[in-house]
């Protein structure tokens, strides 16, 4: 017989997302599935759309609750799921319909702990990036898993990039392994709540499988959540800053590398999500970059890291920014951001390119884009990995701390 999976949909004011969603977790091609919709207190109509969905199909069970952010949501679906496996799914996003199949023939039908694909960022002006593992594909386990995925997680050669991206979404683990981690998760932690779930799990597993196709669609629309260092997101990043450090202690296999690995995580987690705190006025140069201050700079990149780089170097004064350039320029033109393309950036003059991206295969993409339109190479600055030590990270977390008065 085969397996049940138990299909996680956390939902919270986001109506107009919900049925494409539904959707294409219904119609998956895997029929062994129980779905979980959980209505983390909308106010946007979404909770009468789960109760319609809940008489469309008789797989789905529907939990509303109190608002208590992602971590809440999450937990009480999986506290409820009866699955042999358990995946998330955001209701803003969708998956391709012979996703599950694909993964159970992979994964499950080998009994591993985790099934792990690649996924495609959508963006609202059209565009599509696809998140790659850059693994090899196929299943793994015993010494296999510890010497090829453990320790091979993310690239520590560099500063930042998966091999294996560990959003929570993209995943399907053994029910034990994610009931076990899922309950370790503070409920004050606001952001990266997702990598962090996945990373517990990785730790704590003894197989996986990767499967090299991009079927999870995560759609890239501007969350509010993300771009606001309220006090609460600030302390929910030293909650998740504590549990991974202590994933980091616990972790006694191929210990030094895991832990260059988690630490890696934190700061890019404090990177996209703090970096008004990242760079302090005292700062001797524009972290983590290098470059003087009161440089000419260009800002390459207008997603999340970007936009708070951006804000913060304009609040400070830090350099003097010529032009901030984005792809999708015109989108962000539309949220009243003073992005331009990158056609313009030959008529302007700058001492440096930041590129203000973190994920390392799309800073390769943009810096051979700089190239070919004749930017000079030691011009282009990526974020430099001699920069992300443990004694700046030490310095943030103190930052963070003295600015909560904890």
């Amino acid at each position: 017989m085969l397996k049940k999976i138990s299909v996680i949909i956390t939902v919270y004011n986001v109506r107009n997302y919900m049925d494409m969603c539904i959707e294409s977790v219904i119609n998956q091609t895997y029929r062994n599935l129980e779905i979980i919709l959980v209505d983390d207190g909308s106010t946007d109509g979404s909770s009468q759309k789960c109760e319609e969905w809940g008489v469309r199909d008789r797989r789905i069970r529907i939990i509303h609750k109190e608002n208590e952010g992602a971590v809440g949501a999450r937990r009480a679906g999986v506290e409820a799921a009866t699955g042999d496996y358990i995946g998330f799914v955001d209701a803003d996003d969708w998956i391709e319909p012979e996703m599950y199949e694909l993964m159970a023939d992979m994964g499950i039908m080998e009994n591993v702990d985790i099934v792990s694909v690649e996924d495609i960022r959508e963006y609202e002006d059209g565009r599509c990036h696809v998140e790659r593992i850059k693994l090899e594909e196929g299943v793994y386990k015993g010494e296999d898993f510890l010497n090829d995925i453990l320790v091979n997680m993310i690239d520590t050669e560099t500063f930042f990039q998966w091999n294996i991206p560990l959003h929570g979404w993209q995943h399907l683990f053994r029910s034990g392994l994610i009931k076990r981690n899922q309950k370790l998760i503070d409920l004050r932690i606001r952001r990266g709540e997702d990598m962090l779930s996945a990373l517990s799990c990785y730790v704590d597993a003894d197989s996986a499988a990767l499967l090299k196709k991009p079927l999870y669609h995560y759609r890239q629309v501007p969350k509010s959540a993300k771009n606001t260092a309220t006090k609460r997101n600030l302390e929910g990043l030293i909650y998740l800053t504590n549990r991974m450090l202590d994933i980091s202690r616990k972790n006694l296999r191929r210990h030094d590398v895991v832990q260059q690995e988690i630490r890696y995580c934190i700061l890019y987690t404090l990177l996209w999500s703090a970096y008004e705190i990242c760079l302090t006025a005292d700062s001797a140069e524009l972290f983590p970059y290098g470059v003087p201050r009161h440089s000419k700079v260009a800002v390459i990149g207008a997603g999340a890291f970007g936009t708070r780089l951006y804000k913060r170097i304009a609040e400070l004064g830090f350099c003097q920014i010529s032009i901030w350039v984005d792809s999708g320029w015109d989108a962000c033109r539309k949220r009243g951001l003073p992005v331009e393309g990158f056609d313009r950036l030959n008529d302007i003059e700058f001492d440096y390119a930041l590129i203000a991206v973190l994920d390392g295969t799309m800073q390769k993409q943009i810096v051979e884009k700089l190239k070919d339109q004749h930017i000079e190479s030691e011009k282009i600055k990526v974020p430099m990995k001699e920069s992300i030590s443990d004694r700046r990270l030490d310095e943030i977390i103190h930052n963070i701390e003295t600015y909560l008065g904890m």
